[in-house]
C-alpha cells in the first residue's frame, strides 16, 4: 500500500450478492479498490470539467496543444540531441522558427476561403 492510499475491501459474501458480480471481479476473496492521495481532487476536477464555462475555456486550449503536437512531432522536441540547456534552447527557437515558416507559406500558397457575407432581406 502506498502513503496517503485508501483501500477498501468488500467481503466475498458482499460480492457473491450483487447482481452485477459476474461483470466485476473473478475473486473468491471479494473485491478491493483502491484510491490514490489524490482522489478527491481527481473528482473535483472531473465534475469541474463537466461544467459549460470549463468546456468554453478548454476548446481556448485545443489550438494550442495542436502546436504543440506538431512541434514535437515534425521538429523532434520530446528528446533534444544536445546536452547544455543553450543549445536545447536553440533548438527549439529554430524548430518554432522553422514551423511558423512552414505555416506561413502554406497560408500563402492556400489562402483560407473568404466568408460569405449576407446581405439582410436579399435573396
Amino acid at each position: 500500500m502506498y502513503r496517503g492510499e485508501t483501500r477498501i475491501r468488500f467481503a466475498a459474501g458482499a460480492c457473491e450478492a450483487c447482481p452485477r458480480h459476474a461483470e466485476c471481479t473473478r475473486s473468491r476473496r471479494g473485491r478491493s479498490i483502491h484510491l490514490g492521495p489524490n482522489w478527491q481532487q481527481l473528482q473535483r476536477d472531473r465534475e469541474r470539467a463537466a461544467q459549460r464555462e470549463f468546456r468554453q475555456l478548454y476548446r481556448l486550449r485545443a489550438p494550442i496543444e495542436a502546436t504543440i503536437s506538431q512541434a514535437v512531432h515534425q521538429c523532434e522536441l520530446r528528446r533534444s540531441r544536445f546536452r547544455t540547456a543553450a543549445k536545447r534552447e536553440l533548438h527549439a527557437i529554430f524548430a518554432i522558427t522553422a514551423l511558423n515558416a512552414r505555416r506561413m507559406l502554406r497560408h500563402l500558397t492556400n489562402p483560407p476561403a473568404q466568408p460569405r457575407v449576407q446581405v439582410c432581406g436579399a435573396s
